[in-house]
């Protein structure tokens, strides 16, 4: 036990999973509101549109876990969709209808990459596949960390009076300080 909890490598990828969860659960908790309140969308539609992402990243994680086999490497695949969620993170402000729910599925699409190899990221770093519940343990204290804090932060800066632009945007330096977390862990190529 005390072998995964010292493992460096393993916090990085549960602190990338957990700014991870802190932004995305954080954008997808409060885009409908935005819609509803900033654009003038109900929440009905505003909740189908978000819903579009989920959908998505049905069918892009289990493709992710068959890009980082092709390419022998969990770490790639997860920084990509990272990065990728950075792009669109500030975009989900500037477009609506069409534009917007384009939006939230290349957003749904990243997620897709970051989750599955992020799971597998953390087994492989402890080396011992008979320490991977503990390691998943870890990585879940980043998630829950991240999903904690993503509502209440997002909540404070809107109404803080910084508004959503600045709400939304924000998390753009958020997926990138975890793409950068993610990428310091020392995983194995397969």
């Amino acid at each position: 036990m005390g072998q995964v909890l010292r493992n460096g490598s393993l916090w990085l990828v549960s602190l990338a999973f957990g700014l991870f969860n802190l932004a995305y659960i954080g954008s997808i908790t409060f885009l409908p509101t935005y819609l509803n309140t900033a654009r003038d969308v109900s929440l009905p539609v505003a909740s189908e549109w978000i819903g579009v992402g989920a959908v998505v990243s049905m069918i892009s994680a289990p493709l992710a876990g068959i890009v980082s086999d092709r390419l022998r490497s969990r770490k790639i695949p997860y920084v990509v969709g990272l990065v990728l969620t950075a792009v669109a993170a500030p975009l989900l402000v500037v477009f609506t209808g069409g534009g917007l729910i384009a939006v939230v599925a290349l957003q749904g699409f990243a997620a897709g990459f970051v989750a599955p190899n992020i799971f597998a990221a953390a087994v492989e770093v402890v080396a011992d596949e008979h320490l991977g519940g503990l390691a998943m343990g870890v990585v879940m204290v980043g998630q829950n960390a991240g999903q904690l804090l993503g509502p209440a932060l997002i909540g404070l800066i809107v109404e803080s009076g910084a508004g959503w632009a600045w709400a939304f945007g924000s998390l753009a330096l958020v997926y990138l300080l975890a793409a950068l977390a993610g990428a310091a862990a020392k995983t194995k190529p397969l």
